[in-house]
């Protein structure tokens, strides 16, 4: 899976060297496997509840659902609200057998 950088161009030295980090180790690929395999068993969950049950932390979570979307395997569509606030919901992108998503 190819994945945009995980750092801007505005970013300090620091977030280069970590985003370099995690995804030459293969953590990040990891991770956005784990985000994407809960949003495919459990579709419509929004970040916090897919974070419980990944097991990462929230702002991992957050950055890693934004890898699957834009490598286009998630989705967000619709919203609910989650401990008082209203957060989006997260679900897989389905494919036809056509080959385009819907």
């Amino acid at each position: 899976m190819t994945m945009l950088p995980a750092s801007r161009n505005s970013d300090p030295t620091t977030s280069h060297l970590a985003s370099a980090e995690i995804t030459s180790s293969g953590k990040r690929a990891t991770h956005v496997a784990k985000v994407v395999a809960v949003v495919r068993r459990e579709p419509g969950l929004v970040a916090r509840e897919i974070s419980e049950r990944c097991g990462l932390d929230y702002i991992e979570t957050v950055r890693r659902l934004s890898d699957g979307k834009n490598a286009g395997s998630i989705e967000q569509r619709g919203a609910r609200k989650s401990n008082g606030r209203l957060c989006a919901e997260w679900w897989p992108v389905v494919v036809n057998r056509s080959g385009v998503s819907g």
